[in-house]
Formats: C-alpha cells, sequence, structure tokens
C-alpha cells in the first residue's frame, strides 16, 4: 500500500510541475517571447539608407538619405542590431498615422532591406511582424529627419527647390531639363480656360479634348514645367516642404469626340515666379499602345 500512496503523492508532485511549466510558459509568451534579429545586414556592403516619413493624417510623405561614412556606419549598425519578438500579426488598431519606413541598398545586389515602423511594430518587407521598442526606433528615425535635409541626397541636390528657387528667382544651374521632346498633336489637346493666371490662385481648370477617331488612354499624373531662357525645366516634384505628390495608377479612357474636365491644385507648388509654365500629360491612342504622346496646355503666372 505504500508503495502505491508514495506513487500517487509522486504522481500529483509530477501534475502540479507540469501545470507551472505551462504557466510560465504562457506567462512568458504574454510577457514577451524571445527577441531575434530583424534584419542582417552587412555594414561594409551598404551604399545607402532612406528613411520616409508617413504621414496618413495628411497623406503626406518626406524622404532623407543617409549615404555618407559615419553616418551610413551608424545607422546600419543600428539597425543590423535591432531585435524583436515575431508576431503573427498586429491588431489594426495598433497602427499609427505617423509612420517611419526604412529602406537599406545594398552594393552589388539588386534587392533591397525594408522596414515600416507603426507604433511599437515593425513589418519587414516579406510581411513578417515583430514586437519592438518603438520608442528607441521612433527616435534614430526622428533624429534623421531632423538632421538630415533632403539636400544631402544625390538625386536632391539637383531640382530642389531650396537650391532652385532663391528669392523669387529660378536658377537653372540646379534645375533639371525637360525629359520631354515633341510635336504637339491637334488630335489630343489640353485646354486651359485662361492664358493667364494670378500668382495667388490655388487651383487651375483644364479639359482634355479628343478629337481623334480613336480612344485615348491616359494616367492621372500631371506636370509641371517652366520655360526659362527658350528651354523647359522640370519643377513637377519641386513642391514646398518637399512633400511628394503621389499619383494613383489607374488609367483612364477618353473616347473619341469626348471631353474630360479637372480642376487641379497647384498650391502644393505655391509661392511660384512669374513667368510662362505647362501643364503636361502623356497619354498614347488604343491602335498604338507603345507609343506615348503629349499634350500640354501653356499659361503665364501674374502678379
Amino acid at each position: 500500500m505504500k508503495s502505491v500512496t508514495l506513487g500517487r503523492k509522486e504522481s500529483k508532485v509530477k501534475l502540479v510541475v507540469t501545470i507551472w511549466i505551462s504557466l510560465l510558459v504562457m506567462l512568458t509568451a504574454c510577457s514577451g517571447g524571445k527577441s531575434e534579429q530583424i534584419l542582417e545586414i552587412g555594414t561594409n556592403e551598404v551604399e545607402s539608407i532612406i528613411v520616409y516619413t508617413y504621414d496618413l493624417s495628411v497623406n503626406s510623405m518626406e524622404r532623407h538619405w543617409v549615404y555618407r561614412g559615419e553616418d551610413l556606419e551608424t545607422v546600419a549598425e543600428y539597425f543590423d542590431s535591432l531585435e524583436g519578438e515575431k508576431l503573427s500579426e498586429i491588431p489594426s488598431s495598433d497602427y499609427s498615422d505617423l509612420m517611419y519606413g526604412v529602406e537599406i541598398n545594398e552594393k552589388d545586389t539588386e534587392g533591397y532591406k525594408m522596414l515600416l515602423i507603426s507604433n511599437n511594430y515593425a513589418i519587414t518587407k516579406n510581411g513578417e511582424y515583430y514586437r519592438i521598442d518603438g520608442d528607441e526606433v521612433r527616435k534614430i528615425c526622428t533624429s534623421l529627419k531632423d538632421s538630415l535635409n533632403p539636400l544631402d541626397s544625390i538625386v536632391g541636390m539637383v531640382n530642389h527647390r531650396a537650391l532652385s528657387l532663391v528669392e523669387n528667382q529660378w536658377r537653372t544651374e540646379f534645375m533639371l531639363p525637360s525629359e520631354f521632346s515633341y510635336e504637339e498633336d491637334e488630335r489630343v489637346k489640353l485646354v486651359g480656360d485662361v492664358d493667364t493666371i494670378n500668382r495667388d490662385v490655388n487651383s487651375i481648370n483644364f479639359a482634355i479634348v479628343n478629337k481623334s477617331d480613336k480612344t485615348a488612354l491616359y494616367g492621372a499624373r500631371v506636370r509641371l514645367e517652366v520655360e526659362l531662357g527658350g528651354s523647359w525645366y522640370q519643377i513637377d516634384d519641386m513642391t514646398i516642404g518637399s512633400k511628394e505628390i503621389s499619383w494613383v495608377g489607374l488609367e483612364y479612357i477618353l473616347e473619341s469626340g469626348q471631353v474630360e474636365n479637372y480642376n487641379y491644385k497647384i498650391d502644393f507648388y505655391q509661392p511660384l515666379p512669374n513667368g510662362k509654365y505647362r501643364i503636361l500629360k502623356e497619354y498614347n491612342l488604343d491602335d498604338d499602345q507603345l507609343t506615348n504622346q503629349f499634350m500640354t496646355w501653356e499659361f503665364e503666372i501674374i502678379d
């Protein structure tokens, strides 16, 4: 009987121990699981790092480049050491309006590594979720945002508003020439409601007119250029505060004989100096979708 009684006690002890171990495992999972490295970065192979700031409350995005020596190594080492608890998903209520994107471009590779930071979470390009120390990551991203001006970027050194527009005068040495040379096609045209526009106006009206006997296909993007010294220069990405304008990737159809009216917000660019400008849009006809053509409307901005 004693041996049987002892056996029962041992069973009870084992059961209690098993329950406690299970509880400890559950508590560990609830309080934060095992942290693991999120990205693997070789600092000697990193060519550039780009930090994006997304403000979804006002639908804006800013981009800041890190591509120089010690700055690059310091940021690369931080994100190489970043750890987090892997999750199966993130509750939608935990996403924030202000998000940071970190893009890491490595030398001699076609791909790139990227993290999206929202509150205390990080999402990789492959759709993996991690719980992280969001405060620390935001400090790093905010520091980069505040200390690195887009003027520091390789691309932004040219065609940047702060360099190109000084004391209300354009400086062509810091501007990119227009990418487009073409002959006007009378079949599909941009038609504005006026030839001159006051520089205080926040929006302009124009229409796309299809006079051809074919269907015209075009996208949402509108380009703005300025004429200086007889040549056209790009200013369509040169907006106040260096905020980029995004365009939906839809294709629009305009049948033969139809007219489509648009109201285009120009306050992204204000104030603009007096001068000659043009709106430019690409299109093609349905019988030749491989050949892009262009329609423009020229106007003057005056006081």
